[in-house]
């Protein structure tokens, strides 16, 4: 064997960019194995090898697992190349759509975080509220432990069902419980998402007219704020037109170890 006419291991590395230990293990893999081996079992490649290996590391650059790339590479013809492109595009295409939402997500919240920071805490007045899709988890409790299970649960379906659109939590309060004192016993548990889920069930909440007041401090004493809107709704003849009050969380510990700073809205639909 004439040592010019070979590339040991270490000068593919340097030459592909990729590194020593991954040429030995597509090799134990059965995926990229030299074209020769010296007496001394030192691993040798030829050139024309190199576009076999800028194959694989783009394929894999593309995300495509090992055991796929070795089928592949086990039945390499045009048509199969342009075949796996084509999936491989489709898996890219979808990528992109599941990062836009999350892109539509995060600009939504930024935007929320900036008014949040406005808000006049005091204050009760009118919002007008897009549509809504919402997936429900029943709670019917006041208690704290079992409502971060029910949450948890409804969190867990929705990373399980791999959804992509981005939601906001919401706990429902039933205007039936309130009216006799009950204002901490939760009656639903939602994540509101403006595109349907693919994979959940889900109920539309349609868009709506609504009024809005503000609770900054602790939920220990959240009653406050409800009793304000309701006191307001009765002063102005106002009536809710599902029976139900959102509450929604502005800023919480996700953006605050301070909790005299937690700002919560409630909502009810008019």
């Amino acid at each position: 064997m004439s040592r010019n006419e070979y590339l040991t291991t270490g000068e593919v590395a340097r030459m592909m960019g990729t590194t020593k230990n991954t040429l030995f293990h597509y090799d134990q893999l059965g995926i990229f194995s030299p074209e020769a081996r010296g007496d001394n079992d030192y691993r040798y490649y030829t050139v024309r090898q190199m576009d076999v290996l800028d194959a694989i590391i783009t394929l894999r650059e593309l995300g495509m697992p090992l055991p796929e790339i070795k089928e592949y590479m086990e039945h390499r013809s045009p048509e199969n190349y342009a075949t796996l492109l084509t999936k491989e595009n489709a898996v890219i295409e979808q990528q992109i759509r599941a990062l836009k939402e999350k892109q539509k997500w995060i600009q939504r919240q930024q935007k929320r975080i900036k008014t949040s920071l406005t808000i006049n805490p005091d204050i009760i007045e009118e919002v007008s509220l897009p549509g809504f899709y919402i997936a429900a988890h029943p709670i019917s409790s006041s208690d704290d432990k079992t409502i971060s299970v029910k949450v948890s649960e409804l969190l867990n379906s929705y990373y399980e069902s791999k959804e992509t659109t981005g939601f906001t939590v919401l706990y429902i309060q039933m205007e039936r419980d309130l009216a006799r004192g009950a204002h901490n016993l939760y009656h639903e548990v939602c994540l509101a998402m403006q595109t349907p889920p693919k994979k959940m069930p889900y109920r539309i909440l349609p868009a709506s007219k609504c009024l809005a007041a503000y609770h900054l401090g602790d939920w220990d004493d959240i009653s406050l704020a409800y009793d304000r809107l309701r006191s307001y709704m009765k002063q102005h003849q106002i009536a809710s037109s599902d029976g139900r009050f959102y509450e929604e969380e502005l800023i919480n510990a996700t953006m605050t170890d301070k909790r005299s700073e937690y700002l919560t809205r409630i909502i009810v639909r008019i």
